[in-house]
């Protein structure tokens, strides 16, 4: 018998695969809607339709477990991590073109452009989730990091929110677990199931911006919590 880890795998690997897809064939509205993916976007749109496919499949692959697939019938090819190097160092030349047309200490503000407050994103960002995640978890936290846990059969959900970083100004990631101590998966955001990067992050927002990021998080999380029932059936913790 498969342990739910393995099959559970499975699924998250197949179901990011067709997410892939969905947000090519969309045009990307969760990318756009990420500050730090917009080089990323980049470079992904420079490829013509066929080499998407290619470039997205392998992306997922990196960041996928060689048992999984194994058992998918699948590898990582030695043509596909030469895709993804390249991927990265497009990226990179990218991200140090910015970095050098950047003058020290940044941008200056445009005109009308107010500093963040962040306990106004917080607010937004509640506000947003509680018809999706219902009520965060009082006895977790800190003022500007918090969580929300969701129950889908014997199995718990643990969303993470912080709008509190010094490197960021929002960051999250989902973990499914059966206690504290025994987790089927976790450090799970929409970058790192579309294989671009480890963590979800938004930087250089502003005032303005709090709402439409706010609503942008709340879609991106309600999409994921719409699959994970789905992604959980039948899986047994006793298997882990």
């Amino acid at each position: 018998m498969l342990t739910a880890k393995l099959k559970f795998g499975e699924r998250f690997y197949r179901w990011a695969l067709e997410d892939w897809n969905r947000e090519i064939n969309e045009n990307f509205p969760f990318l756009r809607s990420i500050s730090t993916a917009q080089n990323e976007l980049k470079v992904i749109e420079s490829l013509s339709k066929e080499q998407r496919k290619v470039m997205t499949v392998a992306l997922v692959k990196r960041f996928t477990k060689k048992d999984v697939l194994e058992l998918c019938g699948d590898e990582f090819s030695d043509y596909e991590k030469k895709l993804v190097e390249w991927y990265l160092k497009t990226w990179w030349d990218e991200e140090e073109h910015e970095s050098l047309m950047t003058p020290p200490g940044g941008w200056p503000p445009e005109a009308g452009e107010i500093k963040l407050k962040r306990r106004k994103l917080r607010d937004h960002i509640i506000t947003n989730l509680t018809p999706i995640l219902g009520k965060r978890d009082e006895n977790w936290g800190i003022e500007l990091v918090w969580r929300y846990c969701t129950v889908i059969g014997p199995w718990q959900v643990m969303t993470y929110i912080d709008v509190g970083g010094q490197g960021h100004q929002l960051t999250y990631e989902h973990s499914i677990s059966v206690s504290e101590t025994a987790q089927l998966i976790e450090g799970i955001s929409v970058l790192s199931w579309l294989g671009i990067a480890g963590q979800t992050m938004w930087r250089g927002i502003h005032d303005a911006d709090t709402e439409p990021t706010a609503e942008a998080l709340a879609k991106i999380i309600a999409h994921f919590m719409n699959a994970v029932p789905k992604l959980l059936e039948g899986l047994s913790p006793d298997d882990c």
